[in-house]
């Protein structure tokens, strides 16, 4: 029967054989070497809370999966401009109310945290979350958007990017793409978009 301990030891080992290889692919293999070290993650969080539903480990599985939370932050990307930042996310969102979020949550402050020197701080903001899917991602399991964890996403980027998430001073809007590979991007941008103007001018 396999445990968490093993489970643990499974995932770590192929943790460690992803970034073994790292340096010696090209830019586009590392990249999406990196995804799959993301994907790994994720579904090792899935597995682990599946495993401990039937066992009697006195440390919750959430603890033990965070170790792998220094080790996907590479995955991440971003672009800073002085109005505008862009982050890449290689993987969807994880549910709304999931286990494995705070795991994830945690992940991207540790990389926000890393780049925070060279980020902006804006006191008015628009955020985008722009959910791709690849183009043979099946079409019925496409989220609506509720069910992304934006929330907790928005309280990390708050921490690092905006004056407040509130809506005094944030707009958020969401919007599913169909491309190359299934992520998440984040735009922020500087200021609130006037959704009423962009109304107005599409009418006329």
């Amino acid at each position: 029967m396999l445990t968490l301990a093993s489970a643990i030891s499974e995932h770590l080992k192929k943790a460690q054989s992803i970034i073994a290889l790292l340096p010696e692919l090209s830019p586009d293999k590392r990249e999406d070497q990196l995804g799959a070290l993301v994907r790994l993650a994720h579904y090792f969080y899935l597995d682990a809370r599946k495993i401990w539903a039937n066992s009697n480990f006195a440390v919750p599985p959430l603890e033990t999966a965070k170790k792998l939370a220094p080790l996907i932050t590479g995955a991440y990307q971003i672009e800073v401009f002085p109005s505008k930042v862009v982050l890449d996310i290689p993987l969807m969102l994880p549910k709304r109310k999931a286990v494995p979020a705070d795991a994830f949550l945690e992940s991207l402050t540790m990389f926000l945290k890393r780049e925070s020197y060279r980020l902006p701080r804006f006191e008015q903001a628009t955020v985008i979350f722009e959910h791709h899917y690849a183009a043979d991602f099946p079409q019925r399991d496409i989220r609506d958007h509720d069910n992304h964890e934006v929330r907790g996403v928005l309280n990390v980027l708050e921490r690092y990017l905006l004056v407040s998430d509130s809506a005094c001073y944030c707009t958020n809007i969401q919007q599913t793409k169909r491309g190359d590979k299934t992520k998440t991007r984040v735009i922020v941008l500087a200021g609130q978009v006037n959704l009423e103007v962009l109304y107005n001018d599409s009418i006329q």
